[in-house]
C-alpha cells in the first residue's frame, strides 16, 4: 500500500518544525550564555542549563548590578530570587522618587504596594496643587479621594471628599527567602509570594469604553494601573518586568500569559518573543500571523476591532 503523497509531506513539515524548535531552544540559550558573559563576565555552559535557568541567572545579574549602579547597594544574586530582587529594585526606585516630593519613606519599611500607593497619592496631589493652587493632605486622603477630585478639576468643579486612611506599617526585611551563598549559579524555582491576578481584559483600542472598565488592560486606573502590584502594565511585576520569564515584556519569556475569548478559546500567549510559536509576536505563528483567524494581529479574526467580545489575558500561576 502506498503512502499517499499528502502524508508523507505532513511528516516531512512536522519533523522540521521539531528540529526547527530545538535549534531555536539551543540558539537562544548559546544567546543569552553570550549576554551574561558580556554584560557580568560570569562564563556559563548554556548546554547545562535549561533556557528558563539561563534567564534566571541572567535576569538576577542584572537586577543586582542595576540596584547597584543606581543605589550603590550590594545584594548577592546567588541569594535571592529574581522577584524578590526586582521587589527591592522597585521599592528603592518608589522610594527614590518620592524623595522628589519631600517625601522620605524607608524602602525597609514599608511594602512595594505602599510604597505605590503613596507615590499615585502623592503625585496626584502634586497635579492637584499646580491645577488649583491648593494642596491636598495626601496623607489623610486615600487615591480614589484624590483621583476623584483630580477629575472633578478636569470637569471645572473642585468638590472634595476626604478619606481618612490607616498608616502602613513595617514588614520584615529582607525578605526571607534568601539562601545559602555558594561559589555556583543555582537557578531557584521557589515561586514568589504573589497570587496570579484575576484574568485581565486585552484592551480593543477603538473602543473608549474599554479605558473604563475596570478590568481593561487600556484603564491606567484598573488592570491597566502601573501601580498595580501584580499588574501587566507595571514594569516591576513578575507580569509586567522585561526580566521575568512570566512576563508578556520579555522576548525570551517561555512562560507569557496566555489569552482566551469569551468562551475560553485558546488564543495564545500574549508575549514579545519572536521565537515562541504559541506567541503573538511570532508572525509565523498560529497566533501571531496577520492571516491567521486565531491571531488577534488579523483584523479579521480574534484581532477584529469591532468585536464587543473581551478577549482575555490569564497571568500563569
Amino acid at each position: 500500500m502506498k503512502t499517499p503523497f499528502a502524508q508523507i509531506i505532513a511528516v516531512a513539515l512536522l519533523a522540521s518544525a521539531t528540529a526547527l524548535a530545538q535549534f531555536d531552544d539551543s540558539s537562544m540559550r548559546a544567546s543569552t550564555a553570550r549576554r551574561i558573559s558580556q554584560s557580568h563576565h560570569v562564563t556559563i555552559d548554556p548546554n547545562q542549563y535549561s533556557l528558563t535557568a539561563l534567564l534566571d541567572i541572567e535576569g538576577r545579574l542584572g537586577t543586582a548590578s542595576r540596584i547597584k549602579s543606581s543605589h550603590n547597594l550590594e545584594f548577592d544574586s546567588r541569594q535571592y530570587s529574581l522577584s524578590t530582587l526586582l521587589d527591592i529594585e522597585a521599592r528603592l526606585g518608589t522610594a527614590k522618587r518620592l524623595k522628589t516630593y519631600g517625601v522620605d519613606m524607608d524602602y525597609r519599611g514599608y511594602s512595594l504596594s505602599q510604597l505605590l500607593d503613596a507615590e499615585a497619592r502623592v503625585s496626584t496631589a502634586a497635579r492637584i496643587k499646580r491645577a488649583t493652587g491648593t494642596q491636598p493632605d495626601w496623607q489623610r486622603e486615600s487615591l480614589s479621594s484624590l483621583l476623584s477630585q483630580e477629575s472633578s478639576v478636569a470637569q471645572g468643579s473642585t468638590g472634595r471628599t476626604p478619606a481618612p486612611i490607616a498608616a502602613p506599617t513595617a514588614p520584615a526585611f529582607p525578605p526571607s527567602v534568601a539562601v545559602p551563598p555558594s561559589t555556583a549559579f543555582v537557578p531557584r524555582y521557589a515561586p514568589p509570594v504573589i497570587t496570579a491576578p484575576a484574568p485581565a481584559v486585552a484592551p480593543r483600542y477603538n473602543s473608549p469604553a474599554s479605558r473604563y472598565d475596570p478590568n481593561s488592560l487600556s484603564n491606567p486606573y484598573g488592570a491597566g494601573s502601573p501601580y498595580k502590584v501584580d499588574g501587566l502594565m507595571n514594569p516591576y511585576s513578575q507580569y509586567g518586568s522585561p526580566y521575568s520569564n512570566k512576563s508578556w515584556t520579555n522576548p525570551y519569556a517561555t512562560e507569557a500569559p496566555k489569552l482566551y475569548d469569551s468562551n475560553g478559546r485558546y488564543l495564545g500567549r500574549f508575549s514579545t518573543n519572536p521565537y515562541d510559536p504559541d506567541s503573538t509576536s511570532n508572525p509565523y505563528g498560529r497566533y501571531g500571523s496577520k492571516y491567521s483567524p486565531d491571531s488577534i494581529n488579523n483584523p479579521y479574526g480574534a484581532g477584529n476591532p469591532y468585536s464587543t467580545s473581551p478577549v482575555y489575558v490569564v497571568p500563569n500561576r
